[in-house]
């Protein structure tokens, strides 16, 4: 009975974390960027977009290229078929746009929908009749609300109301459009949508063999709009533009807006670039900015010029006692009495060379006076030692007495001295 108590108490208790666990467990973040990838599932993302253009096309007619397009996109089409961009913004090549325009005079059908006019493939174009237009860019308004509309009699119908929408809220948001000095007699522009029945945001041009298409919208064809009914339709009329062959679907020329709002001749941009890829993705943009800022941080409290730690030294002991005591020690049992007498008498005369200034190289009546007037010593003490020093310099011989008696005059001298 009382195992299965604790059993039961045990199973409640991981039930209850297990529980826990699944209420605390982070949910995965919508992502309300527009990036438009042909994978995302986020408001902004592409999927939905990706998988109408596949139902468009035969099984294994839909190309995802991953690399320039000078390398992915052929030049050469055995039948019609489409280029597909849509993105904040695009960068391409000279390389890149000479393949674009050789696959659109093989009577390709380019399809470009950006926020930022791509100035690359436009400058393509201009001519001294029309040069009003090269790298103006698109035009753009604000607004929350937006009606798009389809100038072809067969697609006319109820316009689209888009919005802009962050985490379930409408916002302000820049609608782009077409300016008006594209649409050069000379150059052949159609239009083909509008903005709110004014101006337009989707256009086609004719080269060789193929068309170009521009469209300035293309949060129309983000997952948001796509899973509504009219988003969905306004899409499926859009793309029918374009004939029912192969689809190449450019994800390699995507960039973020801000990276393309200089002109092509002037843009300086890396695809391989380390961190245009950081900066793509919200979790490593964070990152990077963090990294940044704790540079910032150490640069201003820790890049000041630090003293080192100054090491507590151990007092100097003078061992010169100790040396003379050892090596007295040392010749009076040796019985060297005479060393041990020079020594003494070394350690004196340095003595008093150091504290009275007086040089005993030459050891005169004049030195032996000068000492007992600095030193203040009786003079028979210091005649003494005098003596002695001559006496022991002379002789290789001395006695016990002797140097105890020169012991006790040096002894007294060190006492006495001023």
């Amino acid at each position: 009975m009382k195992n299965k108590r604790i059993f039961l108490i045990a199973a409640i208790f991981i039930a209850s974390l297990a529980i826990l666990f699944m209420l605390l467990w982070p949910k995965k973040r919508l992502n309300w960027r527009e990036t438009y990838k042909q994978t995302s599932k986020d408001p902004y993302g592409a999927q939905v977009l990706a998988e109408l253009l596949k139902k468009r096309t035969k099984s294994g007619d839909f190309h995802i290229l991953k690399d320039s397009l000078t390398a992915s996109l052929p030049a050469d089409l055995e039948q019609p078929a489409s280029y597909v961009f849509v993105g904040p913004a695009t960068y391409m090549s000279e390389n890149d746009v000479a393949r674009l325009l050789a696959f659109a005079g093989q009577g390709g059908h380019v399809f470009i929908s950006s926020k930022v006019e791509p100035y690359g493939l436009m400058s393509e174009f201009y001519s001294t009749e029309c040069d009003s237009a090269a790298g103006a860019g698109y035009g753009y308004f604000g607004d929350t609300l937006a009606k798009l509309s389809l100038a072809h009699p067969d697609l006319k119908g109820a316009p689209f109301s888009l919005s802009y929408v962050v985490r379930n809220r409408v916002d302000y948001y820049a609608w782009n459009y077409i300016a008006g000095n594209y649409f050069c007699e000379s150059e052949g522009w159609a239009k083909l949508g509008f903005v709110n029945d004014s101006v337009a945001n989707f256009a086609r041009l004719p080269y060789e063999r193929g068309y170009i298409y521009l469209h300035s919208t293309p949060l129309a064809f983000s997952n948001y709009h796509l899973c509504k009914a009219a988003g969905w339709k306004y899409a499926s009329q859009v793309f029918a533009h374009l004939p029912e062959g192969p689809v190449y679907w450019d994800e390699y020329s995507k960039v973020p807006e801000m990276a393309a709002q200089m002109p092509a001749n002037s843009q300086r941009l890396s695809r391989r670039g380390p961190l245009q890829y950081i900066l793509s993705q919200p979790s490593l943009t964070w990152a990077w900015y963090l990294l940044l800022l704790a540079a910032l941080l150490f640069l201003v409290f820790r890049g000041k010029r630090r003293q080192r730690i100054i090491p507590v030294l151990a007092q100097n002991k003078n061992t010169s006692l100790e040396f003379v005591q050892i090596m007295g020690r040392l010749y009076f049992l040796q019985n060297n009495h005479r060393q041990l007498a020079l020594q003494m008498l070394k350690l004196f005369f340095q003595h008093v060379r150091e504290r009275y200034n007086l040089q005993s190289r030459d050891i005169d009546e004049a030195f032996v006076e000068r000492l007992k007037a600095r030193s203040e010593v009786k003079s028979d003490i210091i005649d003494k030692i005098i003596l002695l020093n001559r006496n022991i310099a002379n002789s290789q011989f001395m006695s016990d007495n002797t140097l105890m008696e020169l012991n006790r005059y040096i002894d007294h001298f060190y006492k006495n001295c001023k």
